[in-house]
């Protein structure tokens, strides 16, 4: 039995392509993407909700982002609170946990690359919400020059945003879900994905349970089989948080357009300022044979050596480094470079040394607490003559 939450319950039924038109007719008028270079710079001016958590600079844990950190944590789950082995237990209601710190909601996009680094690297909460409010969220357009920003909600934001996926969506019982077991990333000989072109995944934690959700792109954009409604919901809801981290300036959205983005995701903020990571995990190995002159190759901006940081072949598993100080600030901003310059390339992130041999490299930037989004999957090497022409 799945327990609703009675305010979201007895709200009027979403109309989502409605919706979804106003907000994207919204971001138009408010620096969107497409004018990003004149907006980036511009500070948010609105102060934090009375209630909600100050604006920290930085909560990270070092330690937390080694890639066990999270691989076998909540798996299964269900979204019947605190009913335990006794069928005839109440089930509770969601609630937050008692510690400020923990991560309740985190989001998660991994595209279907044939680059294991970049496969590796992408396992990081693009959106990551602490029981405490504080939020850390990346986009490449903004005020910070490493491409992470932070913002806060209010307890009560918190908790409807968490009540909205565990009990009125559902995202810990939605049938076709995929089976961790069964992630599998591969590629075509043409280049393209051996399956849906992404991934998403979505750890929810509450005061009593916690577990997260894999689910195709695909399935989200075009639901089949049984929980088609909740699908569609998820995907407005994860849609319109999209499209909230590409709004620059918060301070010209009126009452009317705030509350456009509370009736889908729940919660709305008009804070965002910079936030830099206090650690990212470097994942690397020799780039493959015969990539073409055309490739988008950068130079090596760390102090670490690159060879001997990544010293393993094209198709073992990548080499592991923990990245701090003035290289993460690097390390981050070639990241961000990368997401602007050339977000399509077909080899991903390419370094070269000084003897110009060439490396497959991607950086997982930590997130305060803890990361909940990082998977087993099956990796498949793609075969040689993959990508010819791209």
């Amino acid at each position: 039995m799945k327990v609703l939450n009675t305010a979201f319950s007895a709200r009027r039924p979403i109309r989502p392509a409605a919706w979804l038109v106003f907000l994207a007719a919204l971001l138009v008028g408010c620096g969107g993407e497409d004018a990003a270079e004149e907006e980036r710079r511009r500070q948010p001016t609105l102060a934090p909700p009375v209630t909600a958590a100050p604006i920290v600079e930085n909560t990270a844990d070092p330690a937390e982002n080694a890639d066990d950190d999270a691989a076998g944590d909540g798996e299964g789950g269900s979204g019947d609170e605190g009913s335990g082995d006794d069928p005839d237990a109440t089930p509770l209601v969601v609630e937050l946990p008692s510690d400020g710190d923990i991560p309740v909601i985190q989001i998660a996009r991994i595209e279907n690359t044939p680059w294991e680094p970049q496969i590796l690297a992408q396992m990081t909460p693009h959106f990551s919400v602490q029981a405490s409010g504080l939020t850390v969220f990346s986009s490449p357009y903004g005020e910070s020059n490493v491409g992470w920003h932070q913002t806060v909600l209010s307890q009560a934001d918190v908790l409807s945003f968490l009540r909205l996926l565990v009990e009125d969506i559902g995202v810990l019982d939605i049938n076709g879900a995929i089976p961790e077991s069964e992630l599998r990333f591969a590629t075509l000989p043409d280049g393209s994905p051996d399956g849906c072109e992404a991934y998403g995944v979505i750890a929810v934690r509450t005061a009593a349970n916690e577990g997260r959700m894999i689910i195709s792109e695909c399935e989200l954009e075009n639901p089949t089989g049984e929980d088609i409604e909740a699908k569609q919901r998820l995907g407005e809801v994860v849609n319109t948080i999209e499209r909230w981290k590409y709004v620059v300036d918060h301070s010209g959205i009126s009452p009317d357009n705030q509350a456009a983005f509370r009736h889908i995701m729940g919660w709305y903020s008009g804070i965002r300022q910079p936030y830099t990571p206090e650690t990212a995990v470097g994942f690397g190995t020799r780039a493959r044979g015969s990539i073409p002159s055309s490739a988008a190759i950068s130079g090596w901006p760390l102090e670490l050596p690159l060879g001997e940081s990544f010293d393993a072949d094209f198709g073992s598993r990548p080499v592991e480094i923990v990245i701090t100080g003035a290289d993460l600030q690097r390390a981050l901003q070639s990241s961000l470079a990368f997401a602007l310059e050339r977000p399509r390339s077909f080899w991903g992130p390419l370094y070269a040394d000084q003897d110009r041999t060439l490396y497959s490299v991607g950086f997982r930037p930590s997130v305060p607490g803890s990361n909940n989004v990082v998977v087993d999957y099956d990796y498949v090497l793609p075969r040689r003559g993959i990508g010819a022409g791209q």
